[in-house]
């Protein structure tokens, strides 16, 4: 009988798998028994699996991705309700309203004229500062090795990158150069922080063999804006403030379908914490 830390490791892999799938196909049907084939079980062990693993069914894990996408498009974009409705994977509008105001207790409308400074959620609540990006570039599609935590971000990135730093020795660190990246999935003003997702991703220069308790997935590509940050991570999110509130409405472009990102080009245990350089990309219809 394997050992149970080995098995649970197994099950985690294969539910990061559909993670990843979910991510980027939100807007397609999407079924249990289509998912339960990439995670490579019968429908239902895998529903069981998921159940026990995430606290929550398929399909209301589903429903609460597209209805959070739904709120960061209505907020972000000038998209009517019914274009957000179909970008999530809803067939009518009328279905994502009334499952929209059973999760936010508003209509889609009524979220969108809701005052997001008031009160304050966060203490970034000020008027953003002007930002601009530094460049837009069209990056391709790429193959990342990550390990995903849930919870606060302050929490659930060092534990993360901590899991994915000891699968690998510095032997295979030097052999195959990899850019860090990562990926903050939800906005924490619209889904609670115990769901909030961040995946520690490695993307290797060089092929390089898969690792236990790491899982991989495709990075869309496509245009983003690329912003930089100067300064501690936990400062991140001023920048994103800057972005989504100031830069963004005011730019003409619409979000991509992608999720925004992270490339950190310093090392934050070699580098003094106000030196540390990120790019943010932030995806572009």
């Amino acid at each position: 009988m394997p050992p149970r830390n080995s098995t649970r490791d197994d099950y985690s892999r294969r539910l990061d798998r559909v993670r990843a799938h979910l991510d980027t196909h939100l807007a397609e049907p999407l079924d249990l028994e289509s998912l339960a084939r990439v995670a490579c079980l019968s429908p239902c062990h895998f529903h069981r699996v998921f159940r026990g693993l995430t606290g929550e069914g398929v399909g209301e894990h589903l429903r609460r991705l597209r209805l959070e996408r739904g709120a960061l498009l209505l907020r972000h974009s000038p998209r009517d309700v019914t274009e957000v409705a179909l970008a999530v994977g809803y067939e009518s509008p009328a279905a994502f309203s009334r499952a929209f105001e059973r999760l936010f207790g508003t209509s889609p409308s009524g979220w969108r004229k809701r005052d997001f400074s008031d009160p304050p959620p966060v203490a970034y609540a000020e008027r953003p500062a002007p930002i601009a990006p530094e460049k837009i570039v069209q990056r391709a599609p790429a193959r990342i090795s990550f390990v995903r935590r849930l919870g606060p971000y302050a929490k659930s990135a060092p534990a993360a990158w901590d899991d994915l730093m000891r699968t690998l020795s510095w032997r295979v660190w030097l052999r195959f150069p990899a850019e860090m990246i990562g990926i903050c999935h939800d906005d924490p003003e619209i889904t609670a922080s115990e769901n909030l997702r961040y995946d520690a991703c490695l993307r290797f220069r060089l092929p390089a063999a898969p690792r236990d308790g790491v899982a991989e997935r495709v990075l869309p590509g496509g245009r983003h804006a690329v912003f930089l940050h100067r300064g501690p991570h936990p400062g991140l999110s001023r920048t994103y403030a800057s972005i989504y509130g100031a830069w963004l409405p005011e730019s003409g472009e619409l979000l991509g379908e992608g999720p925004a990102f992270e490339v950190y080009l310093d090392h934050p245990e070699r580098i003094a914490p106000e030196r540390l350089r990120t790019l943010i990309h932030l995806p572009l219809a």
